[in-house]
């Protein structure tokens, strides 16, 4: 009885003990808080008292050329420091400039804040070692952080802390305490094993729900790895608190959302307008550059921006710093706030589409369905207008859509699917529907959204589209505008209309937009309503059917774009056209003439220069672009610039080139052998976006008017970059840049400087809207053949190092 009473009082005292022991421990051994590298990275960078700091992640230092940028805002230049931590977001921005900015005392003029707008939303860090970061910042953290990121007080802060040193301090402190207390300092002794066995048990990874590596030191107090990482509300975001920050120690505040590629830092629309109105009313300065940047030439991957990218961004940053007045003494300029629709639908019933006669396609379970009437609604149509294939019509099993931009293996197999080529539907059943009936109609989608493409609100002859406004026009958006600019198809491009809080205009015919196809467009104007209001774009009976390509919402800066993109900062020359010259490129007689593989197999050496595999390696593109022609028995073969798969797939009639080899298919799937083979240069020079100019050509490219007049600015740069010959030599390109008027850039180039992008300025700069302008670059008859990849004009101006 007595030894049964002592063990209960043991198995009580003793874990109390234990813990008492551990506490003990940890606390003796504590270890002064020492600052990381980055911290100390980031103190040397304060240590020259800088009048503009840059916070930021990764994108502060990719995009931004700290010294371009200084000398834009002021002369002499102000001081600058960037102090960034990359893969963080807003709990380390706002920690980095509480105790590495105003609590070291600096007391900079100006903070720029720059990053994603995901990031600057952030106020949950979900994963222990996601803390590291803003741990590393201070010893002790402060309330904000301690509720924003964390949801408890400083007090908690060390047992959330997601660093293995505490974990394993009070760890070891459990293990070795409870078996010193029994068995005194003997670490030997087989009791020390056993505990560490028992306690790797107790604290696996099993029992926080991991299974995929267990753990034997894990934090005391897990966070919830589920958790949002970002405010649903903008007001409980951290931009307030930097906000009242700044303002506390006299520093100016603004936040830059960074360019990003379409595919990155998607944040619903109404989220960047409650951001706007938000920094508005705290007096920060906030410049959205989501849509600036499009150009994949400016991009190194989705997020960040190469060299080329990382010199236009920062002469507009700081166009737009000096336009807001950063560093003057009076209040910033307020954002634009984005207006955007709270609802939208379609009144009005669509066309009918009546059956066309069905037959069998080429593969087993195939169809083709004849509908000669419909083909301006093609995908051929739509991918001409710039649009992507998202035409409306599609075709139905019963109530339920076919899958829409089908891809040819969904046609070889049952897979339910569809394509609209010209004047055909082609389609496949489900497998498990092989004898339905199917009909073809005009799709009730609002918006018709297609994978990988913008959405296309279409309208409809006899519809109306209605988009409503719940309210009324922001002030800070000065006057009341709306524009509108629809691409059109079918017999008739008249009788359409827009409306827009009682003003009334008639979708007129515009001479050339940014297709040069003449779209129709109307802008609407008059007093800002003060309520809630509408814009409806009607098509009569027997009107026009519409794609909304843009809705423009205010003027100038303030214009927001709905649908569609940004109002460019420069301009593609699309539209390119080549005059051959007098002299005659040959090619070598193709020789070496063999089957491979059923494949027939030419030498064609001499050509690496064209071939697919060295363009597309250049380029960095899926573009294959030799101008190489094969013809059997004097007739071209259908396909070329096929793949290594499609080549291997394909029964007949397809062809490439790679290296200085042609493989190729007879067009019949014959013996190659039993014909003759001859090669000759296409006579068009254009390969995707791409062209090719050969010794002795003249290549004049234009820009599209319609692109042109959407400018705001004059243009200051030309743009060039290309593909240069293997061989190494002095050749140059002629290029000129003019307009009906003047000419504004004329020079020599080097063609093997084109090989990275190149900028030169246009001087005097090519003034606003440009008549007819467009360039024309000549090769000398003794130059190797070039492929162009890109021909730009800008409205902003090379740096002065290009």
């Amino acid at each position: 009885m007595r030894f049964r009473t002592l063990s209960i009082v043991l198995g009580i005292l003793a874990p109390l003990l234990t813990l008492a022991a551990a506490g003990l421990w940890v606390l003796a051994q504590r270890e002064p808080w020492a600052p990381s590298t980055e911290v100390l990275a980031n103190a040397r960078a304060m240590a020259a008292e800088p009048d503009v700091v840059v916070v930021g992640h990764s994108m502060a230092i990719t995009d931004l050329d700290l010294p371009a940028l200084a000398s834009l805002l002021e002369d002499p230049p102000p001081r600058m420091a960037r102090i960034r931590r990359p893969g963080t977001g807003a709990p380390v921005y706002y920690a980095i400039l509480r105790h590495r900015v105003f609590d070291a005392g600096h007391r900079p003029r100006l903070v720029l804040v720059i990053s994603d707008l995901k990031s600057l939303l952030q106020t949950r860090i979900p994963t222990a070692s996601g803390l590291a970061p803003l741990l590393e910042q201070a010893e002790t953290l402060d309330e904000v952080v301690s509720q924003r990121t964390l949801g408890a007080s400083p007090l908690r802060l060390a047992f959330r802390d997601g660093t293995s040193r505490l974990r394993t301090r009070i760890l070891d402190a459990i293990k070795y305490g409870a078996a010193r207390l029994v068995i005194g300092d003997s670490p030997e002794h087989p009791v020390i094993p056993a505990t560490e066995a028992a306690l790797s048990t107790v604290f696996s990874a099993e029992a926080l729900g991991e299974t995929a590596r267990p753990r034997r030191v894990v934090p005391v107090v897990e966070l919830d790895r589920d958790a949002e990482t970002g405010s649903s509300d903008p007001a409980d975001s951290y931009l307030v608190d930097i906000a009242r920050m700044c303002r506390e120690h006299k520093a100016r505040l603004v936040v830059v959302r960074a360019p990003t590629r379409p595919e990155s830092d998607e944040v619903p629309q109404t989220t960047r307008r409650e951001v706007a109105r938000l920094l508005n009313e705290q007096g920060v300065g906030w410049l959205d550059f989501k849509g600036a940047g499009t150009d994949p030439a400016f991009f190194r991957d989705a997020m960040h921006l190469n060299a080329a990218g990382q010199a236009w961004f920062t002469a507009l940053l700081g166009e737009r710093l000096l336009a807001i007045g950063a560093l003057g003494e009076g209040p910033l300029g307020k954002a634009r706030i984005p207006v955007l629709p709270s609802g939208w639908e379609r009144v009005g019933t669509p066309p009918v589409v009546e059956p066309g006669p069905v037959s069998d396609w080429t593969t087993p379970c195939g169809k083709v369905m004849r509908l000669p009437d419909w083909a301006f609604l093609s995908e051929k149509g739509m991918l001409d207008s710039g649009l992507g294939a998202v035409g409306p019509l599609e075709m139905r099993d019963g109530d339920t859509p076919l899958q829409r931009r089908a891809l040819y293996v969904d046609l070889v197999e049952c897979r339910g699917a569809f394509q609209h080529r010209d004047v055909r539907m082609i389609f496949t059943p489900p497998e498990e529907r092989t004898k339905a009936t199917f009909v073809p109609a005009i799709t009730d989608a609002l918006p018709l959204e297609v994978p990988n493409l913008p959405p296309v609100w279409w309208v409809y002859p006899g519809t109306t589209l209605r988009f409503t406004f719940d309210e009324a026009w922001p002030p800070e958006n000065d006057a009341f505008s709306v524009n509108v600019r629809a691409a059109v198809f079918g017999p008739r491009a008249d009788g359409a209309l827009a409306e827009a809080a009682g003003v009334q205009a008639p979708l007129v015919r515009l001479p050339d937009d940014d297709i040069g196809e003449g779209d129709v467009g109307a802008i609407l104007q008059g007093p800002a309503p003060n309520a809630p209001w509408t814009l409806e774009i009607r098509s009569p009976v027997h009107g026009p059917w519409l794609a909304l390509r843009r809705l423009g919402f205010g003027t100038g800066d303030a214009e927001y774009l709905y649908v569609g993109a940004e109002p460019p900062d420069r301009v593609p020359l699309a539209r390119r056209s080549t005059t051959p010259s007098g002299s005659v490129l040959s090619l070598p007689t193709p020789s070496g003439l063999r089957v491979e593989d059923g494949r027939g197999v030419l030498d064609l050496p001499g050509t690496l220069v064209f071939a697919e595999d060295r363009t597309q390696s250049i380029l960095g593109v899926t573009a294959r672009c030799s101008p190489v022609v094969l013809l059997e028995d004097g007739v071209p073969l259908a396909e070329a610039h096929a793949s290594n798969v499609r080549l291997a797939q394909a029964t007949a009639g397809v062809y490439q080139h790679v290296g200085e080899t042609l493989r190729f298919r007879a067009s019949d799937g014959s013996d190659p052998l039993g014909h003759a083979w001859t090669v000759r240069l296409a006579d068009s020079r254009i390969c995707a976006r791409y062209t090719w100019i050969l010794p002795g050509d003249t290549l004049v490219a234009q820009a599209y008017p319609g692109r042109l007049n959407r400018l705001r600015r004059p243009l200051k740069s030309l743009w060039l970059r290309g593909a240069p010959p293997p061989q190494e030599g002095p050749w140059t390109l002629s290029v000129t840049v003019r307009t009906r008027e003047r000419s504004f850039f004329e020079q020599e180039i080097r063609i093997a400087d084109l090989g990275e992008l190149r900028r030169f300025p246009l001087d005097p700069p090519v003034a606003l809207p440009p008549r007819d302008l467009e360039v024309e670059i000549v090769s000398p008859p003794d130059a190797p053949p070039v492929l162009l990849d890109m021909i730009l004009v800008a409205e902003d101006a090379p740096p002065a190092r290009d």
